[in-house]
């Protein structure tokens, strides 16, 4: 502990104050100054030693809150992973460096796009209609705008990953959805939709089994002309199962186009190879029920459709 020693000029008049030089100066939150009467008539001043908020260790308690974020994640239920988005919300500020910020704020992000996933089945492309339903367009309201705003709140280097470029990809999808996304389609949100899903392709192709081929895909098929495309649909989603097979979506949505299009024979292809596929990984595990019933669905309408023949 530094300390520097001021001469009272009331004790002694005729002696001239000693000159000292102070320590260095301490940062604002640091430079504390306790002054003590010291026997010699002068006032002793203590100044801490200099310390440094930036290296300081992160608060015990903010590392348990961020665990307990991640066990809510796997969990995977809407109100975990909104209760998950929250925690790791609230440690953006207890991070020491910015990078660890960012980090928080794409799995808060990340957990709000689960969440949204979850509740309204990942919003996928069906066999007729859509899943754009009052209570999901609600959902997606709600809670698509801040999944938005924070993965775009992320900076680089983790701005540029796959994970975060697959983040935004679906928070805009959701947040788009909340406002009728085929509605949108011809206006300046289903061009950001396609840039989106095309810079997908172009960056993180394999991303979650390609499903930036789905992403296009499904803007292709649903839209209303000029944007609609079934020949440019059917691309996409074939492109995405040559590069995933086994993947229970891809073949999925191969099924559905086949019955679209009056193929029941080679809908009960794609919709039998789909049950044979998996749900790869959490995203896809995360809509597996409502994909799997929707494929028996489908396989069953295309038996029909092959006995009518």
């Amino acid at each position: 502990i530094a300390s520097i020693c001021l001469w009272s000029s009331s004790q002694e008049p005729n002696v001239r104050p000693r000159t000292i030089v102070p320590p260095p100066r301490l940062p604002p939150k640091c430079h504390l100054s306790f002054p003590f009467p010291c026997s010699s008539g002068c006032l002793l001043h203590f100044f801490p030693p200099r310390c440094k908020p930036s290296t300081s260790p992160r608060p015990a308690s903010s590392t348990v809150s961020v665990r307990q974020g991640d066990q809510l994640m796997s969990r995977r239920t809407p109100d975990g992973c909104l209760a998950a988005a929250d925690i790791f919300e609230m440690a953006v500020a207890t991070m020491s460096t910015m990078s660890e910020a960012d980090l928080m704020r794409l799995k808060a992000a990340d957990a709000l796009v689960t969440a949204m996933r979850i509740v309204g089945n990942g919003n996928i492309m069906l066999l007729d209609g859509t899943l754009d339903t009052p209570a999901n367009k609600a959902y997606w309201g709600k809670h698509g705008p801040r999944a938005l705003h924070l993965v775009r709140s992320v900076q680089p280097p983790l701005r540029s990953s796959a994970w975060a470029a697959a983040t935004e990809m679906d928070a805009f999808m959701f947040s788009g959805a909340a406002k009728g996304l085929v509605r949108q389609a011809l206006t300046g949100a289903g061009v950001e939709f396609r840039a989106l899903a095309e810079g997908l392709i172009d960056k993180h192709e394999m991303q979650d089994s390609a499903a930036s081929h789905c992403y296009l895909g499904g803007l292709f098929n649903v839209a209303p002309w000029p944007v609609g495309n079934k020949k440019r649909a059917e691309e996409e989603f074939a492109k995405a199962l040559a590069l995933a097979p086994n993947s229970r979506r891809n073949n999925y949505y191969m099924c559905v186009l086949r019955l679209q299009a009056s193929e029941p024979a080679a809908a009960i292809t794609y919709c039998e190879a789909a049950l044979q596929a998996s749900c790869v990984g959490k995203s896809e595990g995360d809509i597996c029920e409502f994909l799997t019933k929707e494929t028996k669905r489908i396989l069953g309408l295309a038996y029909q459709a092959t006995a009518k023949v």
